[in-house]
């Protein structure tokens, strides 16, 4: 029965409770909550409440979209077309089943560069003004945090990189796919390839495998933590999960103990052949 307007109200027992979120990524075939959660610190400019005061980062990572009229776009349009609604727009996408949404999104991630992705969280100009670091570079995300704690793995971009590049040649058509034409013209791409330069006996790299798990997890793992680190301050936690492997998702053993799941898999020969595998093939 609704009160009265003349009853008085009641006072609050207790104080309003303490939300924590927590998010981690870890899907191989999109971007999930860690780095929604990590955007969304910086959403409508940091002027929108974001209704809770404690977060957990463990593994923020996003690919770095942010070429709205060309990349984007373009990935639009082609998943467009493998749902089957080529030129009709998202309401012909919405009416699409479910089935149909997921193939499409497979195929659409399968043809994405080595350890990237066609889809995520974007810059609209509006929720997600801009790119992450502007936002915390020009002091535009949500003050009104207590505290958040921000992880990444050893070894984040182990399983992203598939040994698929071998040659400096490979290597500088793969920073030409990632990123946009313009930064191109402005000669950002010739400055990633002086950071991360080509590998040999006595370089900073031992192979092409190394250089490109190197520039992935940089991009998109641990300068995320580092961003968000600095602009929180003593607010902040960091840390590092470096049990071996200390492959990216490993840390969710220990988040979500489960006393039934089989640790030793992880010494397998399955788990220790694969980066070797992956270290022969990109020599």
């Amino acid at each position: 029965m609704a009160s009265s307007p003349e009853a008085p109200r009641r006072k609050a027992l207790y104080p309003m409770p303490v939300c924590t979120t927590s998010g981690q990524f870890s899907n191989g075939s999109k971007i999930t909550l860690a780095s929604w959660a990590a955007k969304r610190l910086k959403s409508k400019g940091g002027t929108q409440d974001l209704l809770f005061s404690r977060t957990v980062l463990q593994s923020p990572a996003y690919a770095v979209l942010f070429d709205r009229k060309g990349t984007l776009e373009n990935n639009f349009q082609t998943f467009a077309k493998l749902v089957g609604c080529e030129g009709q727009g998202i309401k012909c996408m919405r009416a699409a089943n479910a089935d149909t949404l997921s193939t499409a999104n497979d195929q659409l991630n399968k043809d994405a560069p080595d350890g990237w992705f066609a889809v995520g969280p974007a810059p609209d100009g509006d929720f997600i003004r801009q790119l992450p670091v502007l936002e915390l570079e020009t002091v535009n995300y949500w003050k009104g945090l207590e505290s958040i704690i921000i992880s990444h793995t050893a070894d984040e971009s182990e399983l992203f990189v598939d040994g698929t590049i071998v040659t400096n040649e490979q290597f500088t058509k793969y920073l030409g796919v990632v990123f946009p034409n313009f930064t191109q013209a402005a000669g950002l791409n010739d400055v990633i390839e002086k950071t991360y330069p080509p590998p040999g006996p006595g370089k900073k790299y031992r192979s092409q495998q190394e250089r490109v798990k190197a520039l992935v997890r940089d991009v998109s793992f641990t300068c995320n933590t580092r961003y968000i680190a600095t602009a929180y301050g003593d607010k902040a936690y960091n840390m590092q999960y470096s049990i071996t492997p200390g492959w990216h998702a490993t840390d969710l053993l220990p988040t979500f103990y489960n006393a039934n799941v089989n640790i030793e898999m992880l010494r397998s020969e399955a788990f220790v052949t694969y980066p070797t595998a992956n270290y022969l093939r990109s020599i």
